[in-house]
């Protein structure tokens, strides 16, 4: 009975352990150098609300519930964000940060990494809102010209955030930029100090 258990103890421990090992080494970028530290970009962010209301049709009123036949329908997603990172003058990475969900109006999350020698680093982050309009032709019917104002409302409020700090990079460790969009503020976070045996 005992070497029963056993077995069993094992057919569930060692799939556990093996999961386990698998998402501590996804931890980390299968391109980790030793002789190079990491920058980290990783924050979440709400953003700017786009809100597109239109009228309802006489045939839509007529077949929604009385508790529902407001005048307008209205449905809101959320901004895109541009996110540019220059280290030392040149460009690192340049994106479109889209909301998540069918409707895009989930918050965005930022999780980038770059790898770069140990030293000191000038580095420039640009988190700013992001035109879908730019360079697209003047709308053509009153329905995208409706949300083409829509976004020009949520463009005009939305805040851009700016970065250009000198940043420690050392050996194997991670330096975090996060994003607080309470402050607008960005924050570097620096590794702690490895400790040295026999202190502290």
């Amino acid at each position: 009975m005992i070497k029963q258990t056993g077995l069993w103890a094992l057919r569930i421990l060692v799939p556990l352990g093996f999961m386990a090992a698998l998402i501590w080494l996804g931890r980390f970028p299968m391109n980790w150098a030793s002789e190079q530290g990491m920058l980290r970009l990783g924050w979440r962010m709400v953003g700017t609300n786009i809100r597109l209301c239109r009228d309802y049709t006489e045939d839509e009123r007529r077949t929604l519930p009385k508790h529902m036949q407001l005048k307008q329908h209205c449905t809101t997603s959320l901004l895109s964000y541009r996110l540019r990172v220059v280290v030392d003058g040149t460009p690192q990475m340049d994106k479109v940060v889209k909301p998540p969900g069918a409707r895009g109006d989930r918050p965005l999350y930022v999780n980038e990494e770059l790898l770069l020698a140990p030293g000191m680093h000038r580095v420039e982050v640009r988190f700013e809102p992001h035109d879908p309009n730019l360079g697209v032709a003047d709308p053509s019917n009153a329905a995208e010209k409706a949300e083409h104002e829509a976004i020009g409302v949520a463009l005009a409020k939305a805040t851009v955030y700016r970065m250009e700090n000198d940043i420690q990079i050392e050996t194997g460790r991670i330096v975090l930029v996060d994003l607080h969009e309470d402050t607008k503020v960005f924050e570097v976070v620096q590794p702690k100090a490895a400790s040295t045996p026999g202190k502290g």
